[in-house]
Formats: C-alpha cells, structure tokens, sequence
C-alpha cells in the first residue's frame, strides 16, 4: 500500500509540474498574440514614415532644383504631415505597452512564486 500511494505521489507530482508548465506556456503564447499586433502596427506606421520620408526627400530636391525658395517651405510641409501622426502612434504604443507590463509584472511575478493573482503584495 505505501509503495502504491508513493506511486500516486509521484504522478501527481509529474502531472502538477507538467500543469505549471503548460499554463506558463499558454500565457507566453497569449502575450505573444497581444504584441504581435501592436508591434505591426508600429511596424507599419515606421514603413508609412520612411515611405514618406523618403518621397518628401525626393519632392524637395526636385522643388530646390526648379524653386531654390521654396525649398524649405516644402521640407517643412513634408516632415510635418509625416512626423506628426508618426509621433502619436510611437507615443501611444509606448504608453500601451508601459500600461501592460505595470500591469502583467507584478502577476507573473506572483505566479511564478506560487501565489494567486488576487493576494496583494507586501511589499
């Protein structure tokens, strides 16, 4: 009988650590799916601004060659229709991801030391 339940503690010991390791891997595998949208879309804001950048480049060299005055305007006019929205999709990714890993630290930190996401911390 005790070598039977030894036996039983054992399986339920390999079954508990294989527990932990599938839930540590399903939430790696959902954060993975949270960033991967947003580091694409600030992938494609950073393709748009360099898109941009380099068009309005070769806008004002043809503008400086045909209007010397003009130039600065046109260089001006370009960075600022490109760099503006640039600036607040880089500014609100970054206050997003600040905001989730405030938030997602602290859990797994709890997590991985055995307790639960509700027990508040001391300190």
């Amino acid at each position: 009988m005790a070598g039977q339940a030894r036996d039983w503690e054992a399986r339920f010991q390999r079954l508990a650590v294989k527990c932990k390791a599938l839930e540590k891997e399903n939430r790696r595998l959902k954060s993975l799916k949270k960033r991967s949208t947003s580091k694409i879309m600030l992938f494609l804001v950073m393709v748009v601004y360099f898109i941009g950048f380099g068009a309005g480049i070769y806008a004002v060299t043809h503008i400086l060659e045909m209007y010397p005055d003009q130039a600065v305007q046109a260089l001006i006019a370009i960075l600022s229709y490109v760099g503006a929205p640039t600036t607040a999709a880089i500014g609100f990714y970054t206050w997003k991801a600040r905001g989730e890993n405030i938030i997602k630290i602290p859990i797994e930190h709890k997590l991985e030391n055995g307790g639960t996401e509700n027990e508040e911390s001391n300190g």
